[in-house]
């Protein structure tokens, strides 16, 4: 009895000790997940010198990180919005020095800027950096209305129609929020007449995936279609005499059916459904609470899915080249094959001065498109660029 006593005691001395080291673990990654940077800023009074501080420090851990990718092209215009919320991407703000210079204030601080993989900043940095930050249209359909005319190609004046069909209050809800997520080239699909009008939606809507128009004809890289379903009721309570009163407030409830789909190659990256529960005066806006909430949901898991398309590597890029000179198109492999980041480069065919060459690489692109320009000894003028597809003028 008092050996087991003994084993008992040692056991719990052993797991407190585990548990103790796991603490310890865990509050040393906590610490390794913040880029700590000393920073100056300037403002008309300290705090705006502070904020100044902050800003500098997220952009120095924000380039620090877009660095490590290799990336050649300049994305300061598209992280603007990322620097101008920078006060959340901080978790410590320590000033080791203040000073007033003239009218202007002066501060060096430290800065802890939150560089956690799955942190806001990095987050937003991987949408915008990996994804080369994708042109995303929103069509959303109202499944109570009718939706023959939203897609259809007649010359029939459908303004008053199509407004009926769309869902506009969930389009709107879900092109704030992927704007709020860091996507700067959300495209308004209204305004997007080939798009609007296209045959492809009506191939989407009737539930085809495969895209046959040529990649000029696309105006996005990323398609957001989605169906809504929204009800809604009166709240009713017992009266406390076996029956029931009405209430004051509506529940309005709303099921989003969405479809993310890779709009170069036709391609479903996603389907999935959110739902929202919205309570108000009546149930039209208790409706419109419960969209904007599956709205909401929806954009999330949206995000959660392009963060997975971009930590996949590229691979299997068609590289299309006009030229009538086979010699060009052999410089060209070469000069492929020695760019950083390919693997293997493959010719498939050249017919009436159009060559097909295959490149498994995981560079995006667009990245290869510059490299190219960069360090070719040919002339090469790049005709279009998508996901999937370079098409490049050779002479």
């Amino acid at each position: 009895m008092f050996e087991r006593k003994i084993i008992a005691d040692r056991l719990v001395a052993l797991a407190s000790n585990f548990i103790l080291f796991l603490i310890v673990l865990l509050c040393s990654c906590h610490i390794a997940s913040a880029q700590i940077i000393i920073a100056e800023g300037t403002g008309i009074n300290e705090e705006a010198a502070r904020q100044d501080a902050v800003r500098n420090a997220v952009e120095e851990a924000a380039g620090t990180y877009i660095a490590s990718k290799s990336l050649v092209e300049n994305y300061q215009l598209k992280l603007d919005e990322i620097y101008s919320q920078s006060q959340g991407y901080v978790t410590n703000i320590e000033i080791l020095s203040s000073y007033n210079e003239g009218n202007i204030f002066k501060i060096k601080a430290r800065i802890d800027v939150d560089t956690n993989p799955d942190a806001t900043l990095i987050s937003r940095l991987n949408t915008i950096v990996m994804l080369n930050d994708p042109r995303i249209a929103v069509v959303v359909i109202d499944k109570e209305n009718p939706v023959r005319s939203v897609f259809s190609t007649s010359n029939v004046d459908e303004r008053s129609e199509s407004s009926n069909s769309h869902d506009l209050i969930v389009e709107e809800a879900l092109n704030e929020r992927l704007i709020d997520m860091g996507f700067t080239h959300v495209v308004d699909a209204n305004q997007v007449a080939r798009l609007r009008n296209s045959e492809l939606l009506n191939t989407i809507y009737r539930g085809g995936t495969i895209m046959t128009a040529p990649s000029e004809e696309r105006p996005i890289d990323y398609l957001v279609f989605g169906k809504c379903k929204a009800s809604a009721y009166d709240v009713r309570v017992p009266d406390g005499k076996g029956g029931y009163k009405e209430t004051l407030v509506s529940s309005g409830r709303a099921i989003l059916e969405i479809r993310l789909i890779d709009f170069s190659t036709g391609n479903i990256a996603a389907t999935f459904t959110a739902e929202g529960q919205g309570v108000d005066n009546n149930q039209e806006l208790a409706q419109i609470k419960a969209k904007q909430v599956a709205a909401a949901e929806a954009a999330k898991k949206i995000e959660a899915k392009f963060h997975k398309v971009a930590a996949k590597a590229f691979s299997g890029l068609h590289v299309i080249v006009k030229t009538q000179d086979i010699n060009a198109v052999d410089q060209l492999q070469q000069e492929l094959r020695c760019l950083t980041g390919v693997q293997n480069v493959y010719f498939r065919e050249m017919n009436n001065g159009q060559a097909l060459i295959e490149v498994e690489s995981v560079q995006k692109p667009h990245i290869l498109a510059k490299m190219l320009k960069a360090n070719s000894k040919l002339n090469i003028y790049v005709v279009s660029i998508n996901n999937s597809e370079l098409k490049l003028l050779v002479h």
